[in-house]
């Protein structure tokens, strides 16, 4: 999963329907442990601040079967759709998301690609990986297996301070890989909205 765009205070839950809950994947990676990476690598730097950040995906799985030489070959394809920029990727499966309680709230960015536009990409995205993989135009059959229109994957944001000259950076951490870079331009102002 790509890094999200990090965000500037609380937001409420996204409003929930009964066929399309919002949910969000549980945080992996402790704010200590995201701190201690980041440091490992940096012990020179002081974190002033750490907060968890939510980016929304969709996220689907398909079950994909192809036919080739009289035989058939099944796979699955874990698909995120970035729900602000509508960037597809492939993905290893991610842990079981849970529902966002009605009283939850989250430091997330707003999702703008419409959970059409999203469903419609994750199957192209789906179709392409498995064609890709076999390098031939041969049938395919794409089911859906599972959906998530709305997927908050969660994120650590750091502020760090520099010895030096007491300057500031941000760094954001996965909370899922502990894989983390630098935010460039600092943290990004999002009004609160309601989620698609």
């Amino acid at each position: 999963m790509s890094a999200a765009i990090p965000v500037v205070g609380p937001q409420p839950a996204p409003p929930t329907t009964a066929d399309q809950p919002a949910r969000r994947i549980p945080a992996g990676i402790s704010r200590n442990r995201a701190i201690r990476l980041v440091l490992n690598r940096a012990p020179d730097l002081v974190c002033t601040n750490a907060r968890l950040v939510h980016h929304p995906y969709a996220g689907y799985v398909y079950a994909v079967q192809q036919r080739a030489f009289g035989r058939s070959i099944y796979g699955v394809a874990h698909i995120l759709v970035d729900r602000c920029s509508g960037g597809t990727s492939t993905s290893d499966p991610w842990p079981d998301p849970v529902l966002i309680e009605p009283c939850e709230t989250l430091d997330a960015a707003p999702a703008t690609i419409s959970k059409e536009h999203a469903e419609n990409d994750a199957r192209q995205c789906a179709v392409r990986t498995a064609l890709h993989r076999r390098r031939a135009v041969i049938p395919i059959e794409v089911t859906s297996v599972s959906r998530d229109p709305l997927l908050y994957k969660p994120n650590w944001l750091l502020d760090l301070q520099l010895p030096a000259d007491g300057g500031t950076v941000k760094v954001l951490v996965d909370a899922l890989t502990g894989a983390y870079h630098l935010v460039p331009g600092g943290v990004v102002q999002i009004e609160p909205t309601a989620a698609g």
